[in-house]
């Protein structure tokens, strides 16, 4: 195997994450609530509209998943159907391969 390169730790509890991906493998512990998982895999990386490189956000999606604008972003629709969904909940793991894509929410408990 392959040594670890980076530990992070995020912990939070309401809202969501936008839909971004990570160079780096991510193990997402749900502790406690419920969360919704959306991942895609990096194939579709043209589809979600990244911001560019060296942005502050540059591995973010520049997509409201919520009410997107297809005009702007018109190969988003290519990804109805694509998706991964994962519903979380106490005590549940998920591995987040590097390069994935995941959008997630909170979900009323």
């Amino acid at each position: 195997g392959r040594e670890p390169q980076m530990c992070q730790l995020f912990c939070g509890s309401e809202g969501f994450s936008p839909c971004h991906y990570d160079p780096q493998d991510n193990v997402f512990l749900q502790v406690t609530g419920y969360k919704r998982v959306l991942l895609f895999h990096p194939r579709h990386f043209g589809c979600l509209y990244p911001w560019p490189v060296h942005h502050p956000q540059d591995r973010q999606s520049r997509v409201d998943f919520e009410e997107p604008d297809l005009q702007s972003f018109p190969r988003f629709a290519e990804l109805k159907g694509q998706g991964i969904e994962a519903i979380l909940g106490p005590g549940d793991l998920l591995h987040i391969p590097p390069g994935w894509w995941h959008h997630v929410e909170m979900l009323p408990s």
